[in-house]
């Protein structure tokens, strides 16, 4: 006995074929759309890519400029707090330790020495010195403020 199998090709038609063809084609249309404004359409992915890279860069300037105190977690158990007088801050419970906001602003001005951090040396030059050319500097603080914004624990 033999049997044959025969093959069919599923094609909808009538009703059920428009429903379909109208969900698929909204689908489409759903999938290109900004729920936001118009004219930015787009730009959330060109912004997150760039603050990717902001990010990526200013871990890069923390791990060579402040893990060797706060150490590569950002927790304050670097290598050095053994010939500190005073421990580093835990920088990944900030924006907790703030209300669940992150102090941008203050973290910058730590950094570059406009607020006094005892465990950063005097005032007029903080243990890193001058480290980055004059036109480098503010890039480079603001990208080591994006990447302790980004690892922050969560509240």
């Amino acid at each position: 006995m033999t049997i044959s199998i025969q093959r069919t090709r599923w094609h909808a038609s009538g009703w059920w074929g428009r429903l379909l063809g109208m969900l698929f084609f909204s689908l489409l249309i759903l999938a290109g759309c900004n729920p936001g404004d118009e004219n930015n359409a787009g730009t959330q992915d060109v912004a997150s890519a760039a603050d990717a890279v902001t990010i990526r860069h200013g871990e890069a300037s923390y791990m060579m400029y402040c893990a060797n105190c706060h150490d590569p977690e950002a927790e304050g158990f670097g290598d050095a707090v053994g010939n500190l007088t005073t421990l580093p801050s835990d920088l990944t419970t900030l924006k907790r330790d703030n209300g669940g906001e992150f102090p941008a602003e203050r973290v910058y001005q730590s950094i570059d020495g406009r607020i006094d951090v005892e465990a950063h040396g005097p005032r007029e030059m903080p243990v890193w010195g001058n480290v980055w050319p004059a036109d480098e500097a503010d890039q480079r603080i603001s990208e080591i403020v994006a990447y302790i914004e980004s690892i922050q624990k969560p509240i």
